[in-house]
């Protein structure tokens, strides 16, 4: 079986292994095909000129055994494969700019972190004029990137400073310049879950109110402290103390869900760390934005279906909407009832238009 790629244009696909036949899911386009499976079980892909991520999977258990011959010529190549007994990887002409994943398990995808991230910054499409100075008027003004106060200048100043200077009694060691404090992080840690969706806030920001909902930033979090989000520098892990330096924060995770589908909705988020931000707010494989990131996510693993809100820039806010969604914590509930009342307003004058 031989299945060329596309051209010059990228792709990110996953072919699926079963005893029952080949799938192929394009998750640029929100198509998939099916194919018999070959007799010899040798299957050849031309993956073309693009920049492409390249998935390989079984579905259920495997009595054949399947070779899958990828042609890497071209542009660069991202290819995560599978451990599995009955499953051969063989990949031709790749050079040191292209990545292979021996398999999507966490510890890899940790190991190859570094490599991810340099992969995806070499990758990053260049900008036209135009989308320059939108990118430059984002960054600018750009609710992601304005820190109050580091946390880690707070401390140095609690641990250090302050009693040497002998003040300490005269200010709260809880509080910083943020209404999120040191404690509600520890509150949040504690509760947190791989795969829970964050919401964040930050005061002192007039733009908001003309073009956001309530929440202005969005991310995914990993473990051990850590968030994958994109913001106006770039898609990267960072720590939730970075992510919690706001105003308000809320956490929030999708009920029913299985370990694998959390699993591999952290796949798809590892491997976009080191994309540039989407300025235009759309889908493709060298760009993401916060909220997108998440919805591509779990439409990856399966959770969403492939057109939830497709054709739209999603907000923060419009994560509220995820179906099966469960508010696990927050440290401002006034702000997240203002965001709950704003989207029941939004349905009831998209049902009175109707």
């Amino acid at each position: 079986m031989n299945m060329a790629g596309g051209g010059h244009h990228d792709d990110h696909i996953t072919v699926a292994l079963s005893d029952e036949g080949v799938e192929i899911k394009d998750h640029l386009k929100y198509t998939s095909s099916r194919f018999s499976p070959p007799p010899d079980g040798c299957i050849h892909i031309d993956t073309g000129k693009g920049n492409d991520i390249i998935h390989i999977e079984v579905n259920g258990l495997l009595k054949r055994a399947f070779t899958v011959y990828i042609d890497a010529s071209g542009g660069d190549k991202l290819i995560v494969g599978t451990r599995h007994p009955k499953v051969q990887l063989q990949v031709t002409h790749a050079d040191e700019k292209d990545i292979v994943l021996p398999d999507d398990r966490e510890s890899t995808y940790e190991h190859f972190a570094q490599r991810i991230r340099q992969w995806n910054e070499c990758n990053r499409k260049g900008d036209g004029l135009f989308k320059k100075l939108k990118r430059r008027f984002i960054y600018f003004f750009g609710r992601d990137l304005r820190f109050k106060r580091p946390f880690i200048v707070e401390k140095l100043i609690r641990t250090w400073v302050a009693p040497a200077l002998s003040f300490s009694n005269h200010t709260d060691p809880d509080k910083v310049h943020y209404y999120s404090s040191r404690t509600h992080l520890e509150e949040l840690e504690a509760l947190a879950c791989p795969g829970d969706i964050l919401l964040r806030y930050q005061d002192g920001y007039p733009f908001d109110r003309y073009f956001v909902g309530t929440w202005q930033h969005a991310g995914i979090y990993y473990k051990k402290g850590l968030v994958i989000d994109a913001m106006g520098n770039g898609t990267y892990l960072r720590t939730l103390e970075q992510f919690g330096e706001a105003d308000g924060l809320v956490l929030m995770s999708i009920r029913d869900i299985s370990r694998k589908q959390v699993h591999r909705a952290l796949a798809y988020a590892f491997e976009q760390i080191g994309k540039s931000y989407s300025v235009d707010f759309n889908d493709n494989i060298a760009e993401q934005y916060c909220s997108g990131l998440i919805v591509n996510a779990y439409k990856f693993a399966g959770v969403l279906p492939t057109g939830f809100f497709s054709n739209k820039a999603i907000h923060p806010d419009d994560l509220l909407q995820l179906p099966n969604l469960k508010i696990i914590w927050t440290n401002r509930n006034d702000l997240l009832r203002q965001s709950m009342k704003r989207r029941r307003e939004e349905i009831s004058r998209f049902q009175e238009i109707l």
